[in-house]
């Protein structure tokens, strides 16, 4: 209570709580990516959240507090689980014994909590658009458009959307794209954690779209069903006896910036053509926590699929202390090693995104599907039989091409290098082109 004041529900005296004057001190876990092999540790953090008459309920995301327990959960009996670190106010203690004698004998400074709050511009958004409140749902689930063809799965609960049977002019192409799970790993020095989405729920969470703000104007809706329910502080409770329908998925063509082809034709006068680019968008938005994932997969009349991820809503802030400075140390400048500091003794962690798709590829047929690699290299190209006559070699572009026979790290594994590029293809090496 020195430190942040009586927010605390368990550590207030009788009478000494008030959620609606103070706020009310929450806590959340997460994995500790520092975890010793075969051991689990957990790190229980807390968040202020602001008397709902002042902000709004996510804005406290933006208000860590300097308080963190890292807890053995390995046993599988949560009796046996035990403390094994606290740190307040960004000193660390080996346990809450060994912080209250600190604190008793006056070698524990207390550090400043600002709990400043109320429709500030760092906290809230500032503008945002009115939803349209018009939804055309489509029941059957089958979507045909121009050469495509495909079937949009009901929303899985651990997961995010899954596109079915998908064909392009006849041909099957695929039997599945889908979202498997979305990472996201944060930096720190004694605070680095990750979350794996699929474990939180991908879907589930989640609310239906909003016309006029998920989706433009016109958009069809794909039904799912939730049987969890969201609780007035952001938790939630599942029981599927009690599942209800909502739509986190929509589906609108949209007519792109730029063209599929384009070319002016060097006459007298120029003669322009070309082909606009009209795609066909399946979106889905799943919220976990602090974070809206926008998956957008989108087909397009030349036969391309292309699947992405963005994000959305609040980062996940962190709290820092300059306990140090007195003593010639500069926390802002050692937590700016992991963070970009938004305000004194807020900053936001550095940290990376990783979204799994499975695509499960049916091309050509189904007897000899591979990965075919295509590298760009630099070789002294060999003599060509149409030079009339020998000139001086030097080094050229060239393409080297290998199917990859077995699966394995680094044999069928791909990581984008700008300075090696290439390309992944799914061919099928018992069907042959007319160019072989």
């Amino acid at each position: 209570h020195g430190a942040m004041g009586p927010i605390f529900p368990a550590l207030a005296p009788a009478g000494g709580f008030d959620r609606e004057a103070r706020g009310e001190a929450i806590s959340m876990m997460v994995n500790d990516a520092l975890s010793p092999t075969g051991q689990r540790y957990d790190i229980y953090r807390f968040q202020w959240l602001p008397p709902r008459r002042v902000s709004s309920l996510e804005s406290f995301w933006l208000h860590p507090l300097p308080l963190r327990i890292r807890v053995n959960a390995t046993a599988a009996d949560a009796a046996a689980w035990h403390a094994l670190s606290v740190s307040l106010c960004g000193r660390l203690f080996a346990s809450a014994a060994e912080l209250r004698a600190a604190r008793e004998s006056g070698a524990m400074p207390l550090c400043r909590v600002r709990n400043e709050t109320g429709n500030l511009p760092w906290e809230v958004p500032r503008r945002e658009d009115a939803p349209s409140g018009r939804r055309r749902v489509e029941a059957k689930r089958g979507v045909r458009w121009g050469g495509w063809r495909f079937t949009v799965s009901p929303q899985r609960p651990s997961s995010g959307p899954a596109l079915l049977d998908v064909s392009f002019g006849g041909e099957r192409v695929l039997y599945e794209l889908s979202l498997q799970d979305a990472m996201a790993a944060y930096s720190g020095d004694d605070e680095a954690f990750f979350y794996s989405d699929a474990a939180w729920s991908l879907s589930m969470l989640s609310a239906s779209l909003e016309p006029g703000v998920d989706c433009p104007s016109g958009a069809t809706y794909f039904e799912a069903a939730t049987w969890y329910q969201l609780q007035e502080t952001g938790s939630a409770v599942a029981d599927a006896t009690r599942a209800v329908p909502f739509y986190p998925t929509c589906i609108f063509e949209w007519q792109e910036d730029h063209t599929i082809w384009r070319h002016m034709q060097n006459t007298e006068p120029p003669r322009v053509r070309g082909l606009g680019r009209r795609t066909l968008v399946v979106r889905s938005i799943a919220t976990v926590a602090n974070y809206d994932y926008i998956t957008d997969v989108k087909f397009r009349e030349d036969g391309e699929i292309e699947a992405s991820v963005r994000f959305a809503g609040y980062i996940e802030a962190r709290h820092y202390t300059d306990h140090d400075t007195e003593a010639g140390g500069d926390a802002a400048a050692h937590e700016s090693l992991y963070s970009s500091l938004l305000r004194p003794g807020l900053a936001g962690p550095v940290h990376c995104h990783i979204a799994a798709f499975k695509a499960d590829f049916d091309i050509g047929g189904v007897r000899a599907n591979t990965l075919r690699v295509t590298s760009v290299g630099a070789s002294d190209a060999p003599p060509s039989p149409r030079e009339p006559f020998p000139r001086p070699r030097h080094p050229y572009k060239v393409l080297s091409h290998r199917d990859v026979e077995a699966e394995g790290i680094g044999a069928s594994t791909f990581v984008a290098d700008p300075r090696r590029p290439g390309a992944w293809t799914i061919v099928d090496r018992a069907a042959a082109s007319p160019a072989g």
